[in-house]
């Protein structure tokens, strides 16, 4: 099978969403399946959160968001 991933093609989504916030639809519409990265993932989910609790949407936020949710993932295994 072949490897589609391309986790600097990712980023760059990600990063285009913070950069450009007429880009909310988008992002909101994505499945964080998506991302191959499961950090990825993880910042794409914590965007989405963020989107829709009409919190601010920048890089300090998404990160703590994404760290939250990651916390909670480890400490559930």
């Amino acid at each position: 099978m072949t490897d589609f991933s391309d986790p600097g093609a990712e980023a760059t989504v990600l990063a285009a969403f913070l950069a450009q916030p007429n880009l909310a639809s988008v992002a909101s519409s994505l499945d964080p399946d998506t991302f191959t990265t499961p950090n990825h993932r993880l910042v794409c989910e914590a965007i989405q959160t963020l989107l829709r609790a009409h919190d601010p949407l920048d890089h300090a936020t998404v990160a703590r968001r994404a760290d939250r949710k990651s916390t909670r993932l480890n400490s559930s295994h």
